[in-house]
């Protein structure tokens, strides 16, 4: 089919033909097509999680945790990308402890319970670990590999802004 370009006033007298496609299905039919039940992970109610190469681009979910939970990642590798979403319905607290083997860069936007809010920033000098200390529902965060460090960015909604360490 041939694309035709159209620059300044365009008469349409003669007609325009548009090739047009009506879709039939559920939003269920359509995501089942699309695999995205696959997109998921819930780590579940544990003390270590460690994140898979096969998971990169999943959401992770962290439920309603009863200690705190180590998150390892994976060797670095560009293009590597987690997402983490806090699926408890109360004030989690407990810690989330992410731990590489490089640096994070980036920073996360801290809201405190009190309305304040602050940025910690990760400054990429001997900083492989980032503790998630006590968040509440709503706190989410995504992690992206440039394939020597780890970029991190997102909110946490805690009394407790987050820290980046040197483990």
């Amino acid at each position: 089919m041939a694309l035709t370009t159209f620059s300044g006033p365009v008469d349409s007298t003669a007609g325009f033909k548009i090739n047009a496609v009506s879709i039939d299905a559920t939003a269920a039919e359509i995501n089942s097509a699309a695999d995205v039940s696959g997109r998921h992970v819930d780590t579940g109610d544990v003390n270590t999680h460690v994140l898979l190469v096969a998971d990169s681009g999943k959401l992770h979910t962290i439920p309603q945790v009863t200690g705190d939970i180590a998150i390892t990642l994976p060797t670095p590798a560009a293009g590597l990308e987690y997402r983490f979403a806090l699926a408890a319905t109360a004030a989690e607290g407990d810690s989330y402890v992410l731990t590489a083997t490089s640096d994070f860069v980036g920073g996360l936007a801290q809201i405190d319970t009190d309305g304040s809010a602050s940025a910690v920033v990760a400054d990429g000098t001997s900083k492989n670990t980032c503790t998630v200390i006590d968040p509440l529902a709503g706190t989410t965060f995504t992690i992206i590999c440039d394939g020597t460090n780890w970029l991190i960015s997102g909110f946490v909604l805690s009394a407790t802004p987050p820290t980046f360490t040197d483990v």
